[in-house]
């Protein structure tokens, strides 16, 4: 087994800690112990070092070297300093702590952007193409309103 070039245990539903003898697969070039319920510290070895995020993905309980969430030391101080959101609630946040706080905040700026370039371009009418394809073609933002009672004024014939 010390040959094992891969080795995919995903979506299993394992739960505690990733055995240390893992890190004797020195052969092993994909793993994928991903949307399990995988806890604790991962094994320090130079060997699963080398598998990033995506490997451990849908583990909440997992913490350490390569994911950004760190462990805790035994005397209750973090190892790294660590984003507290002050939530004490695991499950709020997404996968690799991607939170819905992030997510609202990308979307709200996005939206702001989209608007503030939106009405720029409708007020400019350019570029031509754009606004023609969403008013119709020969839309014209810099036409002047008639009021009642006017007539426009006959081209000059020579």
């Amino acid at each position: 087994m010390s040959l094992l070039e891969s080795l995919d245990l995903s979506s299993n539903n394992l739960d505690g800690g990733i055995p240390s003898g893992l890190s004797n697969l020195t052969f092993l070039a994909k793993l994928n112990l991903s949307m399990n319920n995988l806890v604790g510290e991962i094994p320090q070895s130079n060997q699963l070092s080398t598998f990033g995020n995506e490997s451990y993905v849908g583990n909440a309980g997992l913490c350490g070297f390569p994911l950004t969430k760190q462990c805790e030391r035994i005397d209750a101080k973090p190892i790294l300093p660590h984003e507290d959101d002050g939530d004490d609630n695991d499950e709020s946040g997404f996968i690799d702590g991607f939170g819905w706080r992030r997510v609202v905040t990308g979307y709200g700026c996005g939206f702001l952007v989209g608007i503030g370039i939106g009405y720029i371009i409708i007020r400019s009418g350019r570029p031509k193409w754009l606004v023609e394809f969403f008013f119709g073609v020969g839309y014209n933002s810099n036409k002047k309103k008639r009021r009642k009672g006017e007539t426009t004024p006959s081209p000059r014939r020579r």
